[in-house]
């Protein structure tokens, strides 16, 4: 009997713990990450979980920027060449500089966060 039981909790236990971890392995329904882009949003910049998602602007264009988070960010570019600030669960739009290139943004609340936004 103690040896059944004791099988009975083994099983449980390993059942829960391929449930935890196949929980993990769950779809990406946006096809991407933060590399290859935003997923169902439109804008250039989208926020979310403290990363950046970028896709390319046009040089001198207004550009969306979409925070996800609940926490107020800026997309600020290094060389100071434009400075966004976006509320928690908003947008904000923006100016992509006249020159293009590729300029290396942070966010002057969060300075972990970083990218590159290009500029065509």
């Amino acid at each position: 009997m103690m040896r059944t039981m004791r099988n009975t909790v083994v099983a449980f236990a390993l059942a829960g713990a391929l449930i935890v971890g196949l929980g993990g392995c769950g779809g990406d329904d946006d096809g991407g990450g933060a590399a290859e882009g935003g997923g169902d949003s439109d804008a250039a910049v989208v926020i979310e979980n403290f990363e950046f998602t970028l896709q390319p602007v046009a040089a001198g264009e207004d550009f969306t920027v979409d925070n996800r988070d609940s926490a107020t960010h800026t997309v600020t570019a290094d060389d100071g060449a434009f400075d966004i600030e976006v509320g928690g669960d908003s947008t904000a739009a923006g100016s992509a500089p006249a020159q293009a290139g590729e300029y290396a943004i942070h966010c002057e609340i969060h300075p972990r966060m970083t990218g590159t936004l290009v500029v065509e």
